[in-house]
Protein backbone atom coordinates (compact mmCIF):
# COMPACT_ATOMS: atom_id res chain seq x y z
CA UNK A 1 0.00 0.00 0.00
CA UNK A 2 1.61 3.49 -0.76
CA UNK A 3 2.28 5.52 1.46
CA UNK A 4 -0.10 8.13 0.27
CA UNK A 5 -2.94 5.77 1.95
CA UNK A 6 -1.08 3.81 4.67
CA UNK A 7 -3.04 1.20 6.75
CA UNK A 8 -3.61 3.67 9.84
CA UNK A 9 -5.00 6.89 7.64
CA UNK A 10 -7.44 3.66 6.25
CA UNK A 11 -8.56 2.27 9.78
CA UNK A 12 -8.93 5.80 11.23
CA UNK A 13 -11.17 6.57 7.88
CA UNK A 14 -13.65 3.29 8.55
CA UNK A 15 -13.90 3.71 11.96
CA UNK A 16 -14.87 7.21 11.20
CA UNK A 17 -17.59 6.50 8.44
CA UNK A 18 -18.74 3.35 10.63
CA UNK A 19 -19.71 5.54 13.37
CA UNK A 20 -20.78 8.33 11.76
CA UNK A 21 -23.07 6.34 9.63
CA UNK A 22 -24.66 4.58 12.93
CA UNK A 23 -26.09 8.38 13.69
CA UNK A 24 -27.46 8.58 10.03
CA UNK A 25 -28.69 5.04 9.85
CA UNK A 26 -30.77 5.73 13.13
CA UNK A 27 -31.90 9.43 11.83
CA UNK A 28 -33.16 7.94 8.67
CA UNK A 29 -35.12 4.90 10.84
CA UNK A 30 -38.18 5.01 11.69
CA UNK A 31 -37.69 3.87 15.52
CA UNK A 32 -37.64 7.61 17.44
CA UNK A 33 -36.23 7.44 20.87
CA UNK A 34 -37.04 10.81 21.52
CA UNK A 35 -37.02 14.60 20.40
CA UNK A 36 -33.67 15.74 22.08
CA UNK A 37 -31.76 12.58 21.16
CA UNK A 38 -32.93 13.49 17.11
CA UNK A 39 -31.92 16.67 17.16
CA UNK A 40 -28.43 15.84 19.48
CA UNK A 41 -28.35 13.00 16.03
CA UNK A 42 -28.75 16.03 13.42
CA UNK A 43 -26.58 18.22 15.18
CA UNK A 44 -23.78 15.62 14.83
CA UNK A 45 -24.34 14.27 11.35
CA UNK A 46 -23.71 17.86 10.86
CA UNK A 47 -20.86 18.14 12.65
CA UNK A 48 -19.51 14.79 11.18
CA UNK A 49 -20.15 15.66 7.29
CA UNK A 50 -18.05 19.15 7.84
CA UNK A 51 -15.49 16.96 9.61
CA UNK A 52 -15.48 14.97 6.79
CA UNK A 53 -14.92 17.40 4.17
CA UNK A 54 -12.62 19.28 6.23
CA UNK A 55 -10.44 16.19 6.57
CA UNK A 56 -10.74 15.11 3.06
CA UNK A 57 -9.96 18.26 1.68
CA UNK A 58 -6.84 18.19 3.87
CA UNK A 59 -5.91 15.04 2.53
CA UNK A 60 -6.50 16.26 -0.97
CA UNK A 61 -3.62 19.15 -0.65
CA UNK A 62 -1.27 16.73 1.42
CA UNK A 63 -1.13 14.31 -1.61
CA UNK A 64 -2.21 13.55 -4.92
CA UNK A 65 -5.84 15.37 -6.17
CA UNK A 66 -7.07 10.88 -6.55
CA UNK A 67 -6.34 9.63 -3.29
CA UNK A 68 -8.86 11.50 -1.16
CA UNK A 69 -11.35 9.32 -3.74
CA UNK A 70 -9.45 6.35 -3.67
CA UNK A 71 -9.34 6.70 0.58
CA UNK A 72 -13.01 7.49 0.70
CA UNK A 73 -14.00 4.33 -1.70
CA UNK A 74 -11.86 1.92 0.00
CA UNK A 75 -12.27 3.47 3.96
CA UNK A 76 -16.29 3.81 3.07
CA UNK A 77 -16.73 0.52 1.97
CA UNK A 78 -15.18 -0.31 5.11
CA UNK A 79 -16.76 1.94 7.14
CA UNK A 80 -20.16 -0.01 5.89
CA UNK A 81 -19.11 -3.34 7.00
CA UNK A 82 -17.86 -1.96 9.98
CA UNK A 83 -21.78 0.10 10.44
CA UNK A 84 -22.96 -3.88 9.93
CA UNK A 85 -20.79 -5.66 12.29
CA UNK A 86 -21.59 -2.93 15.17
CA UNK A 87 -25.24 -2.98 13.96
CA UNK A 88 -25.33 -7.16 14.53
CA UNK A 89 -23.41 -6.75 17.76
CA UNK A 90 -26.01 -4.53 18.73
CA UNK A 91 -28.91 -7.07 17.46
CA UNK A 92 -26.93 -9.81 19.37
CA UNK A 93 -26.89 -7.29 22.88
CA UNK A 94 -30.76 -7.43 22.31
CA UNK A 95 -30.92 -10.88 21.87
CA UNK A 96 -28.68 -11.38 25.58
CA UNK A 97 -31.17 -9.05 27.40
CA UNK A 98 -33.51 -10.59 29.37
CA UNK A 99 -36.64 -8.17 28.75
CA UNK A 100 -40.35 -7.65 30.11
CA UNK A 101 -41.35 -7.09 26.66
CA UNK A 102 -40.69 -3.30 26.85
CA UNK A 103 -39.80 -1.78 23.40
CA UNK A 104 -37.18 0.47 25.11
CA UNK A 105 -35.75 -2.46 27.04
CA UNK A 106 -35.76 -4.46 23.49
CA UNK A 107 -33.53 -1.51 22.19
CA UNK A 108 -30.87 -0.68 24.79
CA UNK A 109 -28.04 -2.50 22.71
CA UNK A 110 -28.66 -0.05 20.10
CA UNK A 111 -28.86 3.27 22.47
CA UNK A 112 -25.47 1.94 24.11
CA UNK A 113 -24.28 2.00 20.28
CA UNK A 114 -25.25 5.42 19.72
CA UNK A 115 -24.17 6.89 22.28
CA UNK A 116 -20.85 5.36 22.03
CA UNK A 117 -20.75 6.60 18.11
CA UNK A 118 -21.06 10.06 19.74
CA UNK A 119 -17.85 9.52 21.64
CA UNK A 120 -16.13 7.27 18.64
CA UNK A 121 -16.16 9.05 15.30
CA UNK A 122 -14.50 12.57 16.95
CA UNK A 123 -11.72 10.80 18.25
CA UNK A 124 -10.99 8.60 15.15
CA UNK A 125 -11.30 11.86 13.46
CA UNK A 126 -8.69 13.19 14.96
CA UNK A 127 -6.39 10.30 15.08
CA UNK A 128 -7.02 10.57 10.93
CA UNK A 129 -6.07 14.37 11.52
CA UNK A 130 -2.65 13.50 13.44
CA UNK A 131 -1.34 10.70 10.82
CA UNK A 132 -2.30 13.37 7.87
CA UNK A 133 -0.42 16.34 10.06
CA UNK A 134 2.36 13.15 10.53
CA UNK A 135 2.59 12.55 6.43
Amino acid sequence: MPNELSLDLLISWAIFYGFFNIHIKHQTSSYKISEKLDLALMISILLALTTSFGLLIFYFIKVSWYWPFVLFMFGGSLGVILTKVFLGICNALQQLIITNGSEYDTSIGYVILIFTSFIIWPLSAYWFFNILITM
